[in-house]
């Protein structure tokens, strides 16, 4: 139930990534996380002060947010708007291959009750991408369950209602493909964004391919 890695402290943190690695948040919840109840991250950086690194260049990392699953227990649940994780919460990226996941949000329950809207998780919440790969999907809305409603699906880059205006994000190098999420196909739910900052996007270098 928690984060995959979570990065703490009051300095400077860098990351080098080597070879393969991959991260799933758990579908555990806290409150008050960027302003919402929301399941964890594949990656979390507390103080915003992590950066990704690849020096040699063989290095990627997956990190996918955890999956709300809308059942039963949701029909009583007292929370009104609850999202699936982060892949990235708070991490720069400087190098390496990095795909970031939001996690999905799964509708199984048909039970009646007033449940809480969700929203999909967004794929990298981050001050700034200067080098790498990035390939950020924001979750998507999956299910035909009844019980409950999505807000919106996640971002690729960026965040939700409640998180989009964290941060000012810096695009000054590398290769970016942030690609919003699936809504589900009726009830006139909103797609994700391929990018959400809401406080600001500026793109001064790379190569950047968003898509809604």
């Amino acid at each position: 139930k928690e984060n995959a890695v979570t990065v703490s402290g009051t300095g400077n943190v860098t990351l080098e990534l080597d070879g393969k690695n991959e991260l799933t948040g758990g579908t555990g919840t806290v409150q008050n996380d960027r302003y919402m109840t929301r399941a964890r991250a594949g990656l979390k950086s507390e103080n915003n002060k992590t950066t990704i690194t690849d020096s040699d260049g063989n290095g990627t990392l997956i990190a996918t947010g955890g999956t709300i699953v809308v059942d039963d227990s949701y029909a009583s649940a007292k929370s009104g708007h609850i999202a699936a994780g982060f892949g990235i919460d708070g991490a720069a990226v400087a190098g390496g291959t990095i795909v970031a996941k939001g996690g999905d949000v799964v509708f199984e329950s048909s039970a009646s009750g007033n449940a809480p809207y969700f929203a999909a998780g967004s794929g990298i919440l981050t001050t700034e991408i200067s080098g790498g790969i990035v390939e950020a999907t924001g979750g998507s809305a999956i299910g035909n369950g009844t019980l409950g409603g999505l807000s919106e699906a996640g971002s690729g880059v960026g965040g939700e209602d409640a998180s989009a205006g964290v941060f000012k994000t810096k695009i000054t190098g590398g290769t970016v493909k942030a690609t919003g999420g699936n809504a589900k196909n009726s009830g006139g739910y909103a797609g994700g964004f391929g990018i959400r900052v809401d406080n600001g996007v500026s793109i001064s270098g790379g190569t950047v391919i968003a898509q809604g």
